[in-house]
């Protein structure tokens, strides 16, 4: 990924005028960009005893093999995701 800035201002009379924008580039298609804005962030505490917890329902066959952990949470007020079909695009955000 590759990102791209610019800024330009005029100085007024009374109040400069300003303009800003950004070029994000995508080197593969399929590729994905998050912006989360206001964001917490949830972990486990007791991650070694629930490893441990784990381990002992693998070891009694009551894990199943398609179960995954989720070890933290990110909750965001707002999150913007563009994935990108096309290589080489460069669209203006």
């Amino acid at each position: 990924m590759e990102y791209k800035t610019s800024v330009r201002a005029k100085a007024g009379a009374d109040l400069p005028l300003a303009s800003a924008s950004i070029h994000i580039g995508f080197a593969d298609a399929g590729a994905l960009l998050f912006h989360a804005m206001s964001c917490s962030k949830h972990s486990i505490d007791n991650l070694g005893e629930l490893g441990e917890s784990i381990l002992r329902l693998i070891k009694d066959g009551k894990w199943r093999s398609e179960w995954r952990l989720v070890m933290n949470l990110l909750h965001a007020e707002s999150v913007l995701v563009q994935r990108e079909m096309e290589k080489q695009r460069s669209p203006l955000v």
